[in-house]
């Protein structure tokens, strides 16, 4: 089964099209942290990466995502804040 990284956007199709093929939740972690050097200049501002199950439709999203994660991260004192879904549990 691949391994499978969405970004959390307003709406689902906007959702799936930020899908990726990652290795692991590291990855994701220095995937996004990247993103957010690139636009803010600020180095490792995610951490504490973990995943909650959600499950989903797979009508709705497609079999890859029929086992679906919550990505959650800590930033800037909050903890846990959703980020992103991803179909592999930590």
């Amino acid at each position: 089964m691949k391994k499978l990284y969405r970004q959390h956007k307003g709406i689902l199709v906007d959702s799936l099209k930020t899908t990726i093929e990652i290795n692991s939740l590291k990855n994701i972690l220095d995937y996004e942290n990247e993103l957010i050097y690139k636009t803010f200049n600020l180095k490792s501002y995610y951490s504490n990466i973990s995943t909650r199950f959600i499950g989903d439709d797979s009508t709705r999203c497609g079999n890859d995502w029929k086992e679906t994660y919550y990505v959650l991260v800590d930033f800037e004192g909050y903890k846990q804040q959703c980020i992103g879904m991803c179909n592999f549990e930590y």
